[in-house]
């Protein structure tokens, strides 16, 4: 199950990239709402990077036993991130453009979503409840 969500969300990341690349002749437009975007992206990121911390480290607990697990989960997360740092340097050229900063907090949501995939199933797998502290998407 963790597998495919990774396909999936690479498959988005991947789209819009291609998407981004190829521009329909927009142009953004560089106003104080884009500091406000900035803003709004700048506490995304840390809202994400904590939650992403706070589950890979409780993950790693469980696959203490299947370390190869994390090293997979590293790897695609090092995909991903490198995704992530060149939406960032379009970001700086977009003049803050919407859709790159939802594509990256996109990206964190995804990342965030596949932790927390793979956390429910190691509960379930040993017989615990699910967690009810979760994070909605």
């Amino acid at each position: 199950a963790a597998a495919v969500l990774i396909f999936a969300s690479a498959w988005m990341l991947n789209d819009f990239s291609r998407e981004r690349n190829h521009p329909d002749g927009t142009a953004g437009s560089h106003s104080s709402g884009s500091n406000m975007a900035l803003n709004e992206l700048s506490d995304a990121e840390a809202y994400y990077t904590s939650q992403i911390s706070s589950r890979q480290a409780e993950l790693s607990a469980y696959a203490k036993q299947h370390p190869e697990i994390m090293e997979d989960l590293k790897k695609e997360f090092l995909e991903m991130d490198k995704k992530k740092a060149e939406l960032k340097k379009d970001l700086a050229q977009s003049h803050a453009d919407e859709k790159v900063i939802e594509a990256i907090i996109l990206s964190y949501r995804v990342k965030l979503g596949i932790l927390e995939e793979m956390l429910g199933e190691f509960r379930k797998t040993n017989g615990e409840e699910p967690d009810a502290k979760q994070t909605n998407l």
